[in-house]
C-alpha cells in the first residue's frame, strides 16, 4: 500500500477519494468492455443472418427477377450450351454452372442461383446431395428428382 500512499500524496487527495476515482474508472472500463462485446456479438449475429440470406434468397428472388426483366434472360448461346451439356449423363453438382443447373427439369433460374450460392457458402463443394435440403425451394420430392440427374465427384 506504499505506492497507494505515494499516489495520494502526489495528487493531493485522500485515500478514500482515490479509491472512489479508481472504482469509477473500473466501472467505466467494465462498461466499455461490455458495450463492445455486445456490439461484437450483434455483428456476428448479423453476419450469420446475412450469410443465411445469401443462399436462401429471400430477397434476392425479387431482385433477380427485376434484373432479368431489365437485361433479358440468358443469351441464346448460353441456352444452347446448357442444352448440349444436358445429355443423359448425370451432371456434377460441384462443377455445374447456374445455366447448367437451370436446364435441369424442375429447376428454375432462381433455384439454380440459390443452389450455386449455397455451394459457394459451403466452400465450393458439397459432400452429399442431401445437403440440398438446406436450399429454399428444395424438398424431399424435388431432391429425389434431382438425385436422378445430379452426381457429386
Amino acid at each position: 500500500m506504499n505506492w497507494f500512499n505515494k499516489l495520494a500524496t502526489k495528487l493531493g487527495l485522500l485515500r478514500a477519494e482515490i479509491v472512489i476515482v479508481l472504482v469509477v474508472v473500473l466501472f467505466m472500463l467494465l462498461g466499455l468492455v461490455l458495450k463492445y462485446s455486445f456490439e461484437y456479438r450483434n455483428r456476428l449475429e448479423l453476419l450469420d443472418k446475412v450469410s443465411a440470406e445469401f443462399f436462401l434468397g429471400s430477397e434476392s428472388d425479387s431482385l433477380l427477377s427485376a434484373e432479368q426483366l431489365a437485361f433479358g434472360a440468358d443469351t441464346v448461346a448460353d441456352t444452347l450450351r446448357a442444352d448440349s451439356l444436358a445429355v443423359k449423363a448425370k451432371l456434377n453438382l460441384n462443377a455445374a454452372t447456374e445455366s447448367q443447373l437451370a436446364s435441369l427439369p424442375g429447376v428454375s433460374a432462381a433455384l439454380a442461383d440459390r443452389i450455386v450460392r449455397y455451394r459457394i457458402y459451403k466452400g465450393g463443394r458439397l459432400r452429399s446431395l442431401d445437403e440440398l435440403l438446406n436450399v429454399k425451394g428444395i424438398g424431399e420430392r424435388r431432391l429425389k428428382d434431382l438425385k436422378e440427374t445430379l452426381t457429386l465427384e
